[in-house]
């Protein structure tokens, strides 16, 4: 309860610094070399607090054993797309060759979308970050055919490989343990809880994790994982595929209702919605956005934001109430929630009151361009 709360209120105004910061380079003359430095100075501090917030509370998650696993449908070619799609300005940085192979029968899958792309991400990072530039990172998914249950389960093997710096033989017996950091990584930033949270999250859901590496040549992790297979989509994928990260979203005339009692907030959601095209219409609280859209016409807005923490009405309540209404698009509009905490339980509870998707605060900005993307039609 405590961590929950804390998260929450340490995450709303840190939503205002990222959100600001990242107004503030539009406002900046080109010519303006040192407030530029001190802007991006506070993206990355404010950045960094926000990875070390979410990891601990991630590893006070784990230890407490109080993770819990969403089963979700999911596609997998599009889910390793969105992951490299939210890397792509370190990958240019460094001008490395990221490459995705995947040589699977099923596409469609059931399982922890959260948390697989967690620890996608994570091990992605690690490679990108030891890897050096003008490197080459290959990400393998192969799907494998010994599962007793075939026809309903699907199991895959994982690899991401790097020719980066490698990880010692001794390191190597400790980069699961909380808090270690390698004695080659240099001035490379990081707490050492990443991996912990990788490996926390696969020793829950019985998945294992290995790794083989040289110093100097590079390293490989490799995950045995399995999900239910989705037999409402045909799965005959069976071939490579390797991404192109450029596509431009353009949702002109399209309008959605943002739904969030902070003035802030609503600012930083607000300019980056209209990064599309968008057109936003606020509502205060939870009574002012049921109003809102009980009073407009059939198919006026593509979206809603949903924040949850309001005055005279939450955004549970404000849900429920928009799915019981008489309006003709009450069952069929997206509702997305909006808001700074992230555990589990709120996630599941945003589900069962008829929400469609999750965006935690700070917004990020690939992951917005990804939920645009899913729900709403160009």
């Amino acid at each position: 309860m405590f961590l929950s709360t804390m998260s929450h209120d340490i995450k709303t105004p840190m939503n205002a610094i990222i959100g600001m910061t990242e107004l503030s380079y539009g406002l900046i003359d080109k010519n303006n070399t040192q407030l530029k430095k001190n802007l991006d100075i506070i993206r990355d501090s404010s950045k960094t607090l926000m990875t070390i917030i979410n990891e601990v509370l991630d590893m006070n998650r784990i230890s407490s054993g109080h993770i819990k696993f969403i089963a979700e449908k999911f596609k997998m070619s599009d889910l390793q797309k969105s992951i490299l799609e939210s890397f792509e300005f370190m990958i240019q940085l460094k001008k490395q060759k990221v490459y995705v192979h995947l040589n699977i029968i099923h596409d469609f899958l059931i399982g922890d979308v959260k948390n697989i792309k967690k620890i996608s991400c994570s091990l992605l990072e690690n490679a990108i970050k030891y890897t050096p530039t003008e490197g080459q990172i290959d990400i393998y998914i192969d799907e494998i055919t010994h599962n007793k249950n075939k026809d309903k389960f699907a199991s895959f093997l994982v690899k991401v490989k790097d020719n980066g710096i490698g990880i010692g033989k001794e390191d190597q017996k400790k980069i699961f343990e909380p808090f270690h950091r390698g004695s080659n990584v240099g001035n490379e930033q990081g707490t050492g809880l990443g991996l912990p949270i990788v490996k926390g999250i696969l020793d829950l859901r019985g998945s294992n994790l290995k790794v083989e590496s040289e110093l100097g040549k590079g390293t490989t992790f490799t995950i045995e994982i399995s999900f239910e297979i989705d037999t409402d989509h045909m799965n005959n994928l069976k071939k490579i595929h390797l991404y192109n990260l450029k596509k431009d979203l353009n949702f002109k005339n399209k309008k959605v209702l943002l739904v969030e009692d902070n003035e802030i907030n609503r600012l930083i959601a607000r300019k980056n919605l209209e990064k599309y095209n968008l057109i936003v219409e606020e509502a205060v609280n939870g009574e002012d956005g049921y109003n809102k859209f009980i009073n407009r016409p059939k198919n006026y807005y593509s979206l809603i934001f949903m924040d949850l923490r309001m005055p005279f009405l939450d955004g549970f309540c404000c849900t429920k109430k928009i799915r019981n209404s008489n309006h003709p698009d009450s069952k069929k509009i997206k509702i997305i929630a909006l808001t700074a905490n992230t555990f589990t339980k709120d996630r599941s509870l945003c589900f069962e009151a008829g929400m469609d998707d999750y965006i935690a605060k700070p917004i990020n900005v690939l992951h917005l361009k990804e939920i645009l993307e899913k729900h709403i039609d160009i």
